[in-house]
């Protein structure tokens, strides 16, 4: 791995903040130093150490009996193990959260930090030898880091059968439903993302797709792109941005065919305790099958229709003759742009038209149903339409109009349906981009179909839970606030300070970070322990732009 791109411990520390921390806040170390200095004034501070924040998920975890999910992992190959193959699991899911991208850090980024080793029941000692000296004579002049070494990890995570890894994941989603944290009617979004891999990969396909470029002459041109990798297709609840199930395919595979299973392993996984009764996709999960399927699931869905569909020009033609089973509505909002003297608003306008019992979509039935449909005595189902000819100042007219085809009601109101359909960005940018970006989800434990798998949904499973832990967090926090009971326990009461001299304010809707020393400095407090500090009172006002700044409160 290129040194250059190596993560540093701040990093990952910043990257563990960011992914459990659960109030709205923006990080704003400017604005938190200059109320802490002028009024003397923050909401709350505490020791910046990770497992401060990790020992409150771990608890949340155990109130969601998530521990007893782990010890059921298992492998038959495993005879003899010095560590239990829980601790392995638990590693792996503090690389997940801390935001590691490559095995080879974790020695530096995660294996020597004791703290967070002994919250997975390794104590110092093992931190510091190891736990065996098997292979020392092997390492040569290389300094050993940590109890243990990251091909240790990997070796024993990929021996898990797929199937339990699955069934891990769908057992989180169980427990979460028991614990209430889904609402009782549900809206789901489904949708796929390309986990790109080099060609020789273990288990990886190829799909060549058309892509469009630009030319140096500024022409659009069509090139042939072939692709390696796995798909992943994940059921995402709306609202509670939660997973709540998932599939991993070779990457030709195509998406289309597997929505009815996910759907039904989703109902499993929510049982009583959640209903789902909207679906919504992009048009490659299009379907007249399963699309009946869901009609008869009392499941609501609005989904594109693709080019060339006959109820496509059917929908763009009716809605422009009108009549009875046309409606019609359109929508200004406005929107502000810019800031400041520069800020103007923008009028937005939408118009939609819905057109409702079309018989133009002969795949819409049962299993075999459209094998007649070029007979006079075939019957079409009716299914109904919604065809935008105005999408936020975009004018596409009748011809060049969007078609989405659904079962909602499209006659009293169009636009209650076109704006389900609105939602299915969420999926896109709230699990796929966040789950690439910040936990890393292209990069596997080990390059085998197995490291890939056990990576996939392992880490599936921590942004699932992680997502569930901050909506509980923040109960939790204003309950506190209030001065009520919660089940929080140890509310960052824990939080050491080892190997870590740094702490976070939080001022209304923001916080910082800095050290120790400039917070006491910044208080005009003197400590004798603070011999080593380089910057003096001075330094540290100019450096956060308070030189000549008086305090409000002395």
């Amino acid at each position: 791995m290129d040194k250059t791109n190596r993560q540093s411990k701040e990093e990952v520390q910043q990257n563990m903040v960011n992914n459990l921390y659960w109030k709205s806040c923006a990080r704003a170390d400017k604005a938190a130093v200059r109320s802490l200095y002028i009024n003397r004034e923050i909401d709350s501070i505490y020791g910046l150490e990770e497992t401060g924040l990790l020992d409150d998920f771990f608890h949340f975890l155990q109130t969601r009996d998530i521990w007893s999910k782990v010890d059921k992992l298992n492998s038959p190959e495993i005879k003899r193990a010095m560590v239990s193959l829980a601790q392995y699991v638990v590693l792996y899911m503090e690389k997940v959260i801390y935001g590691i991208k490559h095995m080879d850090s974790l020695e530096e980024l995660l294996f020597s930090d004791q703290a967070a080793m002994r919250l997975v029941g390794f104590n110092a000692h093992q931190v510091k030898n190891g736990i065996c000296k098997r292979g020392e004579p092997k390492r040569k002049n290389k300094e050993r880091i940590g109890a243990i070494i990251p091909e240790t990890l990997a070796n024993n995570l990929v021996k898990i059968p797929i199937r339990q890894v699955e069934k891990f994941f769908n057992n989180c989603i169980k427990s979460l439903a028991k614990a209430k944290t889904f609402p009782k009617k549900l809206s789901v979004i489904i949708d796929a993302t390309d986990i790109p891999t080099k060609k020789d990969f273990p288990g990886a396909s190829s799909v060549t797709r058309h892509e469009d470029i630009v030319d140096k002459c500024g022409r659009i041109k069509s090139i042939e792109v072939t692709v390696w990798g796995f798909k992943l297709i994940a059921l995402f609840a709306v609202g509670v941005k939660i997973p709540i199930a998932i599939k991993v395919l070779q990457i030709h595979r195509h998406e289309s065919k597997y929505t009815q299973g996910l759907i039904k392993t989703a109902v499993e996984n929510l049982s009583y305790h959640s209903k789902i009764t909207e679906f919504m996709a992009d048009r490659g999960f299009l379907d007249g099958k399963t699309l009946w399927w869901l009609n008869n699931m009392k499941i609501k869905f609005i989904v594109p229709a693709k080019e060339k569909m006959d109820i496509k020009e059917d929908a763009r033609q009716i809605a422009e003759i009108g009549g009875s089973e046309v409606s019609y509505k359109r929508i200004a909002k406005k929107i502000k742009r810019g800031t400041g003297k520069e800020a103007y608003y923008e009028e937005l306008v939408t118009e939609v038209y819905g057109v409702s019992n079309l018989n133009t979509y002969s795949a819409y039935g049962e299993e075999g149903h459209d094998k007649d449909k070029h007979k006079k005595s075939f019957k079409a189902n009716p299914i109904n339409a919604i065809v935008v000819t105005q999408w936020n100042n975009n004018n596409y007219g009748f011809k060049k109009s969007k078609v989405f085809v659904t079962n909602m009601n499209v006659i009293k109101d169009p636009l209650l349906a076109f704006n389900a359909y609105d939602k299915r960005s969420i999926i896109e940018n709230s699990l796929f981009r966040q789950t690439k970006q910040s936990l890393n989800l292209t990069y596997p434990i080990k390059k085998t179909k197995a490291g890939m798998h056990l990576h996939l949904f392992f880490t599936m499973s921590v942004f699932a839970l992680i997502n569930a832990y901050r909506e509980w967090a923040e109960k939790q926090y204003s309950m506190i606030k209030n001065g009520q009971e919660c089940g929080l326990e140890r509310f960052w009461k824990k939080l050491k300070t080892e190997n870590r001299n740094k702490v976070i304010i939080f001022v209304d809707q923001v916080y910082g970070i800095l050290d120790v020393a400039e917070c006491m400095l910044l208080l005009n407090v003197k400590v004798k322990d603070f011999e080593n500090i380089e910057a003096t009172q001075k330094e540290i006002l100019t450096k956060w732009d308070l030189l000549g700044v008086e305090p409000l409160v002395k």
